[in-house]
């Protein structure tokens, strides 16, 4: 099973990795946009290296430990095959928001997650450009899942596979409805919370007004918050 999710993951982000970066490269390129430079790329890379590498140390010795463990004690639930799989992708994307969303409420968090909004280019590479910590505490947001009878490798595989599409509904999604304020958030704190979403369903954005009255509350309290 863990041979056959390494396969999927990578037949899924091939096109990510492979066409759709130097496609943008070459067409922003050709218009005179330049929405790339080899300092920021190099720097997203880098950034997701340290991440990746992190996160893998934490996976083996601490991650499925943490999970294992708390699976011994779900909830006796039978899930027909299909359903599984559906909840387990809208269950994982819900929790992935509600992290997101802690990211950008608590300082703490928010000093951990401000490198994915250090860039000022806009471009997909800038999804690589992760929180270098994040993995230290991520997996804590999979309890819920794994209690619910979700296998502990299925909710990693499913995480994995919803950031990958994530890569692209950052830029594509952002770029046509939030851009501005996503920008913005590299420097205010309640700016940023507009741009809280989870991966696959941008369901925030359906609905905003809340998210902006919250971001004026804080707004009124915290005008302006250095990211250093």
């Amino acid at each position: 099973m863990e041979q056959l999710h390494k396969q999927i993951l990578v037949l899924f982000s091939i096109p990510v990795y492979a066409v759709f970066i130097p496609l943008e490269i070459l067409l922003s390129n050709f218009r005179h946009l330049h929405f790339y430079s080899w300092k920021e790329t190099l720097v997203n890379v880098y950034l997701n290296l340290l991440n990746a590498g992190i996160d893998m140390l934490l996976r083996l010795f601490v991650g499925l430990a943490l999970l294992s463990f708390f699976h011994q004690y779900h909830f006796a639930i039978s899930w027909n095959p299909i359903v599984y799989w559906v909840v387990l992708l809208f269950g994982e994307d819900l929790l992935f928001w509600l992290e997101h969303y802690v990211d950008h409420s608590c300082r703490l968090f928010w000093a951990v997650h401000v490198t994915h909004h250090s860039s000022p280019e806009y471009n997909l590479s800038t999804g690589f450009r992760s929180s270098v910590f994040m993995p230290v505490y991520k997996y804590l947001y999979f309890i819920p899942l794994v209690l619910l009878n979700f296998r502990p490798l299925d909710a990693i595989f499913m995480y994995s596979f919803t950031q990958v599409y994530g890569i692209l509904v950052h830029t594509l999604t952002t770029a046509f409805i939030t851009q501005a304020t996503s920008l913005i958030s590299i420097g205010t704190w309640a700016w940023s919370l507009l741009s809280g979403i989870g991966c696959s369903a941008p369901l925030p954005k359906k609905c905003p007004a809340k998210y902006l009255i919250t971001a004026l509350q804080n707004l009124s309290k915290n005008p302006f918050i250095p990211c250093i």
